[in-house]
């Protein structure tokens, strides 16, 4: 049994052409994450007359961001250690099958 078609089988490799779906996502990411910087920086120095690191838009969110990370990924991580400590999940711990959900 043979089934040829460009569904099934993969193309022979050709030329690349032009950017693919990732990189102009990422370019519009970066683009859009510089406009914010730029034009809030501008709108905080000349609008709101702010001077040093309150110029940064939102400073309050982008200081305590590393922290929430932080805070994020330490909760996760217990939470993981936690199940895995315990053997499982707790209706597997428990002797629940499946009917009994």
């Amino acid at each position: 049994f043979e089934l040829l078609s460009i569904y099934a089988c993969p193309l022979p490799p050709g030329p690349s052409v032009g950017l693919g779906v990732g990189s102009i996502l990422l370019i519009v990411f970066f683009v859009a994450i510089f406009i914010y910087f730029a034009v809030g920086a501008v709108v905080m120095k000349f609008g709101r007359h702010a001077e040093g690191k309150e110029i940064v838009p939102n400073f309050a969110f982008w200081s305590l961001l590393p922290g929430l990370i932080k805070d994020g990924w330490l909760f996760v991580w217990h939470k993981i250690r936690e199940t895995c400590s315990r053997g499982g999940s707790e209706a597997a711990s428990s002797g629940a099958k499946y009917d009994n959900l």
